[in-house]
């Protein structure tokens, strides 16, 4: 497990504008793949598509609290959530916190061009993206 200090103490840099959509597009495709592949197959087994839609919201909703607070698209371009006061990775409460507001769509996004880009959701979790050392 990595350890994070405090983003500022340690010199990490807040993720880019582009690493952020980046890791965004990657954590769709897996979404809404899972979605459809789950959704295929547990219609063809006579279950319906229910299983398949709580795990994919489930996977939108709780991602960023995997391992190192991070989902599968922030690990591939190697970012992280973490707190903002501790530098600590997210859990799956923040992860929680920071995406249902992403419902809010735009306005959740709006955010992002303030100076610690953080969404709306970043915001009410106290969290920010960091750029993870290579």
């Amino acid at each position: 497990m990595i350890q994070l200090g405090a983003p500022g103490t340690l010199g990490l840099p807040l993720a880019t504008l582009g690493e952020r959509f980046a890791g965004q597009c990657l954590d769709s495709l897996v979404a809404y793949g899972g979605l459809f592949l789950g959704t295929h197959i547990t219609t063809s087994l006579g279950i319906g598509p229910a299983p398949a839609v709580i795990l994919f919201v489930t996977y939108l909703l709780f991602a960023d609290g995997l391992g190192n607070g991070q989902s599968f698209g922030k690990k591939l371009v190697k970012t992280a959530v973490v707190n903002e006061r501790t530098g600590a990775p997210c859990t799956f409460g923040s992860s929680f916190l920071r995406n249902v507001v992403m419902f809010f769509g735009v306005l959740d996004w709006g955010f992002i061009f303030g100076k610690r880009r953080q969404r709306l959701g970043d915001k009410a979790a106290s969290t920010i993206v960091v750029k993870l050392p290579a």
